[in-house]
């Protein structure tokens, strides 16, 4: 994981019904975030992926690595409202990208 960078990550299991649904919504906000070079989305599917110490109580599992926090990521839990992920990331100092943008793709 790059340490100079902060990392958006969403685990996933492919199959199930929540993880697509954020999926779609995750790939759309890594494309409108894409020009802040300073945060990175990935999205690793946990069935193809195994984590030696990463233990999920659920799926998906959004979290935050902040660069020089890396040890210490930040949980999203999410909501129902597509807008919702945008509005974190705002909350936690990141440039959220117009709504009207947003919808136009979701």
């Amino acid at each position: 994981m790059d340490s100079s960078k902060d990392v958006f990550v969403m685990f996933i299991q492919p199959f199930e019904v929540q993880s697509a649904a954020f999926k779609k919504a995750f790939e759309i906000y890594a494309k409108q975030y894409a020009p802040n070079k300073d945060l990175v989305f990935a999205s690793v599917d946990l069935s193809a992926n195994e984590f030696e110490g990463l233990k999920f109580k659920s799926l998906p599992t959004i979290q935050l690595y902040a660069k020089g926090k890396k040890n210490q990521p930040v949980k999203y839990v999410p909501k129902k409202d597509e807008y919702a992920i945008g509005a974190w990331l705002n909350e936690l100092g990141y440039e959220a990208p117009p709504k009207e943008a947003v919808h136009e793709e979701l």
